[in-house]
C-alpha cells in the first residue's frame, strides 16, 4: 500500500508529537532533517553546506526546535556541536523515525 504525502506526514507527526513538561510539542520532517545532519557533521556551517541551504536557515530550525522542547539540543564548543543528553534522546527518535520514511 502507497501513502500519499499527506499520509506520510499525518503519520510523521504523530510519531513526533511528544510531550516535555506536559507540553505537546510537534517536530516537522524537515526541522529533522536538519538536526540530524547537524549531529552527523558537528557543525552548522558544514550541515548547511551539504543541504544546499543557509546556515540562519538551519540555526533558526534549531531554535525553534529547541524553544519547543523547551532545553538545548547541542552544546557547542572549540570542536564543534554536540547533542546534549536530552538532545542525544530526540535524535534517536529523529534518526528512527526518518529512516521509516
Amino acid at each position: 500500500m502507497r501513502l500519499s504525502s499527506a499520509a506520510k506526514c499525518s503519520i510523521i507527526t504523530v510519531g513526533l508529537s511528544l510531550r516535555h513538561e506536559g507540553v505537546l510539542v510537534k517536530i516537522s520532517v524537515q526541522q529533522l532533517r536538519y538536526i540530524l545532519k547537524i549531529a552527523e557533521t558537528g557543525s552548522l556551517a558544514e550541515a548547511a553546506r551539504q543541504l544546499s541551504t543557509s546556515k540562519g536557515t538551519l540555526s533558526q530550525a534549531l531554535a525553534q526546535v529547541e524553544k519547543s522542547m523547551g532545553f538545548a539540543v547541542f552544546e557547542g564548543s572549540r570542536k564543534g556541536m554536540s547533542p546534549t543528553e536530552l538532545g542525544s534522546k530526540l535524535l534517536d527518535s529523529a534518526h528512527r523515525v526518518v529512516q521509516e520514511m
